[in-house]
């Protein structure tokens, strides 16, 4: 109803509130441990039944709640997003877990993490390394400038935030030519960047050398590509 459409027009019996009082706007929606999650910005429901005569809705955190669609992902039964209080994790059951408390809270506090621009934040599974990408916008920056990698399999953050790679508008993962799932991120200037792909760095079509940073004061010669 934020368009100005009026909630009289449709049908009382084809409507299923979500906290209709508390003024908050739906989120996100994404169907996982055969729920469909329903996520408001400060609080977060979940849909149970196979029908409509059936379904309850169910309050499963009256204060955390998601800040970017893009950044709700599954992996190995497990539903992790980004809320204002930072990565989280639902397994299904019980309250959401706070995945940066303690090992990166300064990491994804308002101090590094540019809270302005938290709806742009974007997550995707990397299978082969067994981590997950949260791509965030650091603060000065409206853009996802560092990328955060929690291995969902080990439970623990790999770095406190990788910065020497391009600025990401989306990420996502995808199969490549060989039909196994990669990451890869798209850019600002409409190109597609496959990572872990050896050197290919993603560059314009035609660039095929250049340098990159490897350490402080130190550059190496090397041939970049991008994902076409």
């Amino acid at each position: 109803s934020k368009s100005g459409s009026l909630i009289e027009s449709f049908d009382p019996d084809n409507l299923e509130p979500v906290g209709l009082d508390d003024g908050m706007a739906l989120m996100a929606l994404h169907s996982a441990h055969e729920v469909l999650i329903l996520f408001k910005r400060d609080a977060m429901f979940a849909l149970y039944g196979r029908t409509p005569q059936s379904w309850e809705i169910r309050l499963i955190s009256p204060a955390i709640g998601c800040v970017s669609h893009r950044s709700v992902v599954t992996v190995e039964g497990v539903t992790y997003w980004w809320s204002e209080q930072g990565p989280m994790a639902w397994a299904g059951s019980g309250v959401p877990v706070p995945l940066g408390q303690p090992a990166i809270l300064a990491e994804v506090s308002a101090e590094v993490v540019n809270f302005s621009h938290l709806d742009k934040i974007g997550a995707a599974p990397d299978y082969e390394h067994q981590r997950l990408l949260f791509a965030v916008p650091e603060v000065g920056a409206s853009r996802l400038t560092r990328i955060l990698p929690y291995n969902y399999r080990l439970g623990a953050w790999e770095s406190t935030g990788w910065r020497r790679m391009p600025d990401f508008a989306c990420l996502a993962t995808i199969d490549d030519k060989s039909s196994v799932p990669r990451v890869f991120g798209g850019g600002y200037a409409g190109h597609v960047f496959q990572l872990w792909d050896t050197d290919a760095d993603g560059v314009p079509s035609g660039t095929t050398s250049g340098t990159f940073a490897t350490g402080v004061g130190v550059t190496t010669a090397t041939t970049i590509t991008d994902a076409t």
